[in-house]
Protein backbone atom coordinates (compact mmCIF):
# COMPACT_ATOMS: atom_id res chain seq x y z
CA UNK A 1 0.00 0.00 0.00
CA UNK A 2 1.32 3.40 -0.98
CA UNK A 3 1.77 5.97 1.76
CA UNK A 4 -0.01 9.27 1.04
CA UNK A 5 1.28 12.53 2.47
CA UNK A 6 -1.49 15.11 2.76
CA UNK A 7 -0.39 18.71 3.34
CA UNK A 8 -2.61 21.53 4.56
CA UNK A 9 -1.22 25.07 4.63
CA UNK A 10 -3.22 27.41 6.84
CA UNK A 11 -3.28 31.02 7.93
CA UNK A 12 -6.08 32.68 9.91
CA UNK A 13 -8.78 30.30 8.65
CA UNK A 14 -10.43 29.27 11.91
CA UNK A 15 -13.84 28.93 10.22
CA UNK A 16 -12.48 26.52 7.59
CA UNK A 17 -9.64 24.48 9.05
CA UNK A 18 -11.55 22.06 11.27
CA UNK A 19 -13.74 20.56 8.55
CA UNK A 20 -10.67 20.05 6.39
CA UNK A 21 -8.78 18.28 9.17
CA UNK A 22 -11.76 16.07 9.99
CA UNK A 23 -12.22 15.06 6.35
CA UNK A 24 -8.63 13.77 6.31
CA UNK A 25 -8.94 11.93 9.61
CA UNK A 26 -12.19 10.27 8.48
CA UNK A 27 -10.67 8.70 5.35
CA UNK A 28 -10.79 4.90 5.44
CA UNK A 29 -7.40 4.68 3.70
CA UNK A 30 -5.02 3.48 6.40
CA UNK A 31 -1.57 4.72 5.38
CA UNK A 32 -1.80 8.52 5.59
CA UNK A 33 0.81 11.00 6.78
CA UNK A 34 -0.95 14.27 7.58
CA UNK A 35 1.11 17.48 7.76
CA UNK A 36 -0.28 20.90 8.71
CA UNK A 37 1.85 24.00 8.13
CA UNK A 38 0.40 27.12 9.73
CA UNK A 39 1.74 30.61 9.16
CA UNK A 40 1.49 31.82 12.78
CA UNK A 41 -2.28 32.34 12.77
CA UNK A 42 -3.76 34.59 15.44
CA UNK A 43 -7.49 33.96 14.99
CA UNK A 44 -7.88 30.61 16.76
CA UNK A 45 -6.69 28.39 13.91
CA UNK A 46 -3.79 27.08 16.00
CA UNK A 47 -6.13 26.09 18.83
CA UNK A 48 -8.16 24.01 16.35
CA UNK A 49 -5.00 22.31 15.07
CA UNK A 50 -3.93 21.51 18.64
CA UNK A 51 -7.32 19.87 19.21
CA UNK A 52 -6.32 17.17 16.70
CA UNK A 53 -2.56 17.24 17.27
CA UNK A 54 -2.41 13.62 18.46
CA UNK A 55 -3.77 12.49 15.07
CA UNK A 56 -1.67 14.81 12.91
CA UNK A 57 1.69 13.37 11.87
CA UNK A 58 3.48 16.71 11.99
CA UNK A 59 2.42 20.31 12.42
CA UNK A 60 4.05 23.64 13.01
CA UNK A 61 2.88 27.23 13.41
CA UNK A 62 5.45 29.89 12.59
CA UNK A 63 5.76 32.94 10.34
CA UNK A 64 6.40 32.28 6.66
CA UNK A 65 6.37 34.22 3.41
CA UNK A 66 3.11 32.89 2.02
CA UNK A 67 1.17 29.88 0.81
CA UNK A 68 3.76 28.38 -1.52
CA UNK A 69 6.50 28.72 1.10
CA UNK A 70 4.29 26.80 3.52
CA UNK A 71 3.57 24.10 0.94
CA UNK A 72 7.29 23.70 0.23
CA UNK A 73 7.91 23.30 3.93
CA UNK A 74 5.36 20.50 3.99
CA UNK A 75 6.89 18.82 0.94
CA UNK A 76 10.34 18.91 2.51
CA UNK A 77 8.96 17.19 5.62
CA UNK A 78 7.01 14.55 3.67
CA UNK A 79 7.95 10.88 3.90
CA UNK A 80 5.10 9.36 1.87
CA UNK A 81 5.06 7.97 -1.66
CA UNK A 82 2.55 10.55 -2.92
CA UNK A 83 1.80 14.17 -2.04
CA UNK A 84 -1.61 15.79 -2.06
CA UNK A 85 -2.19 19.46 -1.17
CA UNK A 86 -5.44 19.66 0.83
CA UNK A 87 -6.47 23.30 0.93
CA UNK A 88 -7.98 24.67 4.14
CA UNK A 89 -11.72 24.76 3.51
CA UNK A 90 -11.80 21.76 1.20
CA UNK A 91 -13.23 18.39 2.24
CA UNK A 92 -12.83 15.02 0.55
CA UNK A 93 -15.85 14.10 -1.52
CA UNK A 94 -16.41 10.82 0.32
CA UNK A 95 -14.84 8.98 3.25
CA UNK A 96 -13.45 6.40 0.85
CA UNK A 97 -12.17 8.84 -1.76
CA UNK A 98 -8.52 7.91 -1.30
CA UNK A 99 -9.33 4.21 -1.36
CA UNK A 100 -11.16 4.66 -4.66
CA UNK A 101 -8.33 6.64 -6.21
CA UNK A 102 -5.58 4.28 -5.13
CA UNK A 103 -7.46 1.15 -6.18
CA UNK A 104 -6.47 2.11 -9.74
CA UNK A 105 -3.36 0.78 -11.43
CA UNK A 106 -0.74 3.49 -10.90
CA UNK A 107 2.29 1.55 -12.10
CA UNK A 108 4.37 3.92 -14.21
CA UNK A 109 2.19 6.91 -13.30
CA UNK A 110 3.93 9.92 -11.74
CA UNK A 111 0.95 12.24 -11.27
CA UNK A 112 -2.79 11.79 -11.53
CA UNK A 113 -5.90 13.89 -11.04
CA UNK A 114 -9.65 13.54 -10.67
CA UNK A 115 -12.23 16.31 -10.54
CA UNK A 116 -13.95 18.41 -7.87
CA UNK A 117 -17.40 19.35 -6.66
CA UNK A 118 -17.75 23.13 -6.78
CA UNK A 119 -19.43 24.34 -3.60
CA UNK A 120 -19.88 27.74 -5.23
CA UNK A 121 -21.74 26.47 -8.29
CA UNK A 122 -23.21 23.40 -6.57
CA UNK A 123 -22.13 21.11 -9.38
CA UNK A 124 -19.21 19.00 -10.54
CA UNK A 125 -16.37 21.04 -12.00
CA UNK A 126 -15.31 18.80 -14.87
CA UNK A 127 -11.86 19.07 -16.34
CA UNK A 128 -11.33 20.44 -19.87
CA UNK A 129 -8.46 19.08 -21.97
CA UNK A 130 -5.39 18.68 -19.69
CA UNK A 131 -2.37 20.81 -20.50
CA UNK A 132 -0.23 17.92 -21.72
CA UNK A 133 -2.77 17.22 -24.51
CA UNK A 134 -3.10 20.86 -25.58
CA UNK A 135 -1.31 22.16 -28.66
CA UNK A 136 0.66 25.35 -29.00
CA UNK A 137 2.46 27.44 -26.41
CA UNK A 138 -0.55 28.87 -24.60
CA UNK A 139 -1.32 25.93 -22.36
CA UNK A 140 -3.66 26.12 -19.37
CA UNK A 141 -3.82 23.54 -16.57
CA UNK A 142 -6.97 21.69 -17.64
CA UNK A 143 -7.33 20.20 -14.17
CA UNK A 144 -7.99 21.42 -10.65
CA UNK A 145 -4.91 21.55 -8.44
CA UNK A 146 -7.18 20.44 -5.59
CA UNK A 147 -7.62 17.11 -7.36
CA UNK A 148 -3.95 16.47 -8.18
CA UNK A 149 -1.62 13.86 -6.66
CA UNK A 150 2.11 13.78 -7.46
CA UNK A 151 4.77 11.27 -6.49
CA UNK A 152 6.87 12.68 -3.66
CA UNK A 153 10.19 12.23 -5.46
CA UNK A 154 9.00 14.57 -8.23
CA UNK A 155 7.74 17.17 -5.74
CA UNK A 156 10.96 17.22 -3.75
CA UNK A 157 13.00 17.77 -6.92
CA UNK A 158 10.56 20.43 -8.14
CA UNK A 159 9.42 22.56 -5.22
CA UNK A 160 6.97 25.40 -5.84
CA UNK A 161 8.66 28.42 -7.43
CA UNK A 162 7.76 31.12 -4.91
CA UNK A 163 8.32 33.91 -7.43
CA UNK A 164 4.84 33.02 -8.70
CA UNK A 165 1.92 34.54 -6.81
CA UNK A 166 -0.89 32.28 -8.01
CA UNK A 167 0.38 29.82 -10.63
CA UNK A 168 3.27 28.04 -8.90
CA UNK A 169 1.18 24.87 -8.80
CA UNK A 170 0.69 24.85 -12.59
CA UNK A 171 4.35 25.71 -13.10
CA UNK A 172 5.36 22.75 -10.94
CA UNK A 173 3.16 20.41 -12.98
CA UNK A 174 4.55 21.76 -16.26
CA UNK A 175 8.14 21.36 -15.08
CA UNK A 176 7.77 17.74 -13.99
CA UNK A 177 5.87 16.93 -17.21
CA UNK A 178 8.69 18.47 -19.29
CA UNK A 179 11.13 16.36 -17.25
CA UNK A 180 9.31 13.20 -18.27
CA UNK A 181 6.61 12.63 -15.65
CA UNK A 182 3.59 10.65 -16.83
CA UNK A 183 0.16 12.13 -15.98
CA UNK A 184 -3.12 10.24 -15.82
CA UNK A 185 -6.76 11.20 -15.36
CA UNK A 186 -8.89 9.11 -12.98
CA UNK A 187 -12.66 9.50 -13.19
CA UNK A 188 -13.25 10.00 -9.45
CA UNK A 189 -14.51 13.11 -7.60
CA UNK A 190 -11.79 14.10 -5.15
CA UNK A 191 -12.87 17.07 -3.08
CA UNK A 192 -15.68 19.54 -2.39
CA UNK A 193 -14.16 22.99 -2.75
CA UNK A 194 -14.23 26.32 -4.50
CA UNK A 195 -12.64 25.79 -7.95
CA UNK A 196 -10.41 28.85 -7.56
CA UNK A 197 -9.32 31.28 -4.89
CA UNK A 198 -6.65 33.96 -5.22
CA UNK A 199 -6.24 33.37 -8.94
CA UNK A 200 -9.94 33.91 -9.63
CA UNK A 201 -9.74 37.32 -7.98
CA UNK A 202 -6.48 38.25 -9.71
CA UNK A 203 -7.00 37.23 -13.31
CA UNK A 204 -4.41 39.63 -14.70
CA UNK A 205 -1.71 38.11 -12.52
CA UNK A 206 -2.87 34.65 -13.52
CA UNK A 207 -2.69 35.40 -17.26
CA UNK A 208 0.75 36.99 -17.02
CA UNK A 209 2.10 34.07 -14.99
CA UNK A 210 0.59 31.55 -17.40
CA UNK A 211 2.33 33.37 -20.24
CA UNK A 212 5.60 33.11 -18.33
CA UNK A 213 5.09 29.36 -17.77
CA UNK A 214 4.56 28.94 -21.50
CA UNK A 215 7.72 30.88 -22.27
CA UNK A 216 5.91 33.90 -23.72
CA UNK A 217 7.86 37.07 -22.97
CA UNK A 218 5.36 39.62 -24.29
CA UNK A 219 2.94 39.50 -21.36
CA UNK A 220 1.54 42.96 -22.13
CA UNK A 221 -0.64 41.43 -24.81
CA UNK A 222 -2.17 39.11 -22.25
CA UNK A 223 -3.00 42.05 -19.99
CA UNK A 224 -4.82 43.91 -22.76
CA UNK A 225 -6.62 40.77 -23.95
CA UNK A 226 -7.93 40.12 -20.47
CA UNK A 227 -8.85 43.76 -19.93
CA UNK A 228 -10.98 43.75 -23.10
CA UNK A 229 -12.56 40.49 -22.02
CA UNK A 230 -13.45 41.97 -18.62
CA UNK A 231 -14.98 45.05 -20.29
CA UNK A 232 -17.11 42.88 -22.59
CA UNK A 233 -18.29 40.79 -19.63
CA UNK A 234 -19.21 43.93 -17.68
CA UNK A 235 -21.16 45.35 -20.65
CA UNK A 236 -23.10 42.10 -21.06
CA UNK A 237 -24.10 42.20 -17.39
CA UNK A 238 -25.42 45.74 -17.79
CA UNK A 239 -27.31 45.11 -21.03
CA UNK A 240 -28.70 41.71 -20.20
Amino acid sequence: MDKITIITASYNCVDEIEKSIISVLEQDYTDIEYIVIDGASTDGTVEVIKKYADRISYWVSEPDDGLYYAMNKGIEAATGDWIYIHNAGGVFYEKNTLSKLFSNNLVGVDAFFGYIWSVKSNCFFQNPIPFYEQKGNNKRPGYSHQALFIRTEWCKKNLFDTSYRCCADFNQAMQIWKAGAKFQYIDVPVVKAAPAGFSAKNRRIQYVENARINGIENTAGFRWTLLLKDIKTYIRKILY
